[in-house]
C-alpha cells in the first residue's frame, strides 16, 4: 500500500540457493517525518521470476515515428486523453460519470473503438496467485 512519506525499492532475491535473510529497504521521500506500519499491514510484495527471463530480454530504445502504425495509434492515444481531460474539466456529465477511459483495463485503445485489441487477448485484469505452499521433504 502506498505510503506518506516514504517509497519501498525494489531488488531481485535469488531464492532458489539463498540462504541468508532479506531486507525490505525503503526510501524516504520527506524528511523529519514519522513513518508507521500498523499491524498486519502489507510491507511488501513478493513476485516471483526467472532470472533467464530477465537475460534473455533484448530491450532496445527507437524512435516512435520509425513505427508508422505505433506512432498514429499513440498520437490517436494522446489527443484522446487531451479531449477526455478537457471534457472533465469542463464537468461534462457523461465524462464525469466514465471517470477515466479504461482503455488498457478493457485491452482497447482510441484506434479500435470499443473492440479489444486483437494482440490484447490475453490481457488479464485478475490474477489468481497460489498461496505458499508447505514443504516437509526436501524444504524445497
Amino acid at each position: 500500500m502506498p505510503k506518506d512519506a516514504i517509497s519501498p525499492l525494489e531488488g531481485l532475491v535469488e531464492t532458489d540457493w539463498a540462504v541468508a535473510a532479506v531486507t525490505m529497504n525503503w526510501k524516504f521521500t520527506r524528511s523529519a517525518t514519522w513513518v508507521e506500519f500498523a499491524r498486519n499491514e502489507p510491507i511488501c510484495m513478493i513476485v516471483p521470476i526467472q532470472l533467464d527471463l530477465l537475460e534473455n530480454a533484448r530491450p532496445s530504445i527507437m524512435e516512435i515515428e520509425k513505427n508508422i502504425e505505433t506512432s498514429r495509434n499513440y498520437r490517436l492515444w494522446c489527443q484522446s486523453c487531451r479531449d477526455f481531460n478537457e471534457r472533465l474539466r469542463n464537468r461534462e456529465p457523461e465524462a464525469l460519470k466514465q471517470g477515466w477511459q479504461r482503455y488498457y483495463f478493457r485491452g482497447s485503445a482510441p484506434h479500435a473503438g470499443s473492440e479489444p485489441i486483437p494482440e490484447a487477448s490475453a490481457h488479464r485484469t485478475r490474477l489468481t496467485l497460489g498461496e505458499f505452499a508447505e514443504t516437509t521433504e526436501t524444504g524445497k
